[in-house]
């Protein structure tokens, strides 16, 4: 019996989440959520010489796309790349572009940036080869395309409701299915956290998880039926019983306590308080009533504490309450 079929011999009856829905919806062609080729930009990428002095972003599709040049494509992308700018360098070369673009980017039009819409308004910006388009759904989508006007389509949504969006949104959903289908299962469930401040722990963990989605895409795609949790709960036991070591427990050295005061240690005898040059029978104040705010002299004191001290109760408080 394979590991695989060991873990996952009693599979799961219970419910599936959003996420494992989409992924039965999905074709598992290249749109399936996995992530089987990448690479990540750093300082010693090399990048095409023409395009060094375009952001970092530009930069990035340029070089990418540049064998793909004036062949007519049309090239999807999200919002860390759309840029107005990227859309006019690529439809000068012959390349569509369609994808979601951040309102914040230099050269969005101001009237797509300041007007307030309601749940199924939209407004549209054309500028050169471009188009500008927000549209309201349950929050803006604001879309950048050179190959769309601003008209509307009707589809169905995922429990069958037939709605009205406008024809650049739908194309681009039904294009970046796969992405942002692997963008939402890498959000659910994700081993990266915001406090690690070196950036290789976040790779390292990036890449953990786009390992997981895509051992849990192929399970799916084979007949599986556990839900994602217990499918990550049932690899992590796997793993960890298979490569953990078994460390003897370090012995903690006890606590140590707080050193008593000298007071409070061995034997303590009262006596007469020592003769001066002036008084053979000299009196000290209490060192005890002192402490509760009371001016009183004795004949005794405590050789070894070398306070004055009434013979009781004061000697005996003095030598055991801290």
């Amino acid at each position: 019996m394979s590991d695989t079929e060991d873990i996952f011999d009693d599979e799961s009856s219970s419910s599936e989440s959003s996420s494992d829905e989409d992924i039965e919806e999905t074709n598992f062609s290249s749109d399936s959520g996995t992530e089987d080729d990448f690479s990540l930009p750093s300082k010693d990428t090399q990048y095409m010489e023409k395009y060094m002095d375009l952001p970092v972003s530009n930069r990035i599709v340029s070089s990418l796309m540049d064998p793909l040049l004036n062949k007519g494509y049309c090239l999807y992308t999200d919002n860390f790349y759309t840029s107005p700018t990227l859309a006019y360098a690529l439809a000068d070369e012959e390349t569509d572009t369609v994808g979601t673009v951040r309102v914040t980017r230099k050269d969005v039009p101001a009237k797509i940036k300041g007007t307030k819409l309601k749940k199924g308004e939209k407004v549209a910006e054309f500028r050169k080869k471009s188009m500008v388009l927000k549209w309201k759904d349950k929050k803006d989508v604001c879309v950048l395309s050179t190959m769309h006007d601003d008209s509307m389509v009707k589809v169905k949504s995922r429990r069958g409701k037939e709605m009205y969006k406008p024809k650049a949104v739908a194309d681009y959903n039904a294009n970046m299915g796969g992405v942002d289908l692997s963008d939402n299962l890498l959000v659910h469930f994700s081993t990266a956290r915001n406090r690690l401040k070196k950036y290789y722990k976040k790779v390292f963990r990036h890449l953990l998880d786009i390992s997981v989605v895509n051992c849990y895409v192929t399970y799916r795609v084979l007949g599986g039926k556990v839900v994602r949790r217990e499918f990550i709960l049932r690899v992590s036991e796997r793993l960890i019983m298979k490569y953990a070591e078994e460390r003897p427990v370090p012995l903690r050295r006890p606590p140590r306590l707080a050193a008593k005061p000298s007071r409070l240690i061995g034997r303590h005898f009262p006596e007469y308080c020592p003769p001066t040059d002036k008084k053979k029978r000299p009196q000290r104040t209490c060192a005890q009533c002192r402490k509760n705010n009371i001016r009183r002299d004795s004949s005794y004191w405590c050789k070894d504490c070398e306070v004055g001290l009434c013979v009781a109760p004061c000697l005996r408080d003095w030598h055991t309450k801290e």
